[in-house]
């Protein structure tokens, strides 16, 4: 199949694979703290931090005699010909490292306080690249109501700018952006 038409991941790259590759194998660890009001009702905040290694981490790199062939659009390079391959060494290695957080408070006659906050940084440790696709940090804060069969909800979502971006990929540089939600269900 031509790479042309192979765009496995959606990243607008032409795509070839290859049979050599070792599987790769991830570990992740794991934990969650949690903390509460003694009632069912009351405040409570979760904390789960993540830490994964992976070995035989399969990478992107550029296609062999293809450099010449990259798209360009107004002289920003748009489409690459990429291979997937273990990166620089015989065992590359990645780690990712993920902290998701939440709370909820009630606040009385209905009204509830609730949050999450997230933030995940990963890095190929034998090249020192950024990993693909990287959440930058990210939260949400909703003022929550519930009247009978009535629930409304105001929510303030923000993510911070995307600058840890994987360049093999031509992964783009994004701005923060933050969106106020209004809702109401019956």
């Amino acid at each position: 199949m031509s790479a042309n038409m192979n765009g496995w991941f959606g990243d607008g790259n032409a795509y070839v694979g290859n049979l050599n590759l070792q599987p790769e194998v991830a570990n992740t660890f794991s934990a969650t703290a949690g903390w509460h009001a003694p009632s069912n009702h009351g405040w409570e905040v979760k904390v789960t931090p993540y830490y994964t290694r992976a070995q035989d981490y399969i990478g992107r790199g550029p296609l062999p005699g293809h450099h010449g062939r990259e798209q360009r659009l107004h002289g920003r390079q748009i489409r690459r010909h990429i291979r997937l391959c273990h990166i620089a060494v015989r065992q590359p290695r990645r780690e990712a490292v993920r902290v998701d957080s939440s709370f909820r408070a009630p606040l009385g006659s209905g009204f509830a306080l609730t949050g999450i906050l997230g933030y995940v940084r990963g890095e190929n440790l034998d090249t020192g690249q950024n990993l693909y696709h990287m959440m930058p940090l990210h939260g949400n804060l909703a003022l929550e109501h519930h009247l009978g069969q009535w629930s409304s909800t105001l929510e303030f979502q923000a993510v911070d700018a995307k600058t840890d971006v994987q360049a093999v990929r031509n992964e783009l540089r994004t701005p923060g952006y933050a969106l106020l939600k209004p809702a109401l269900r019956l």
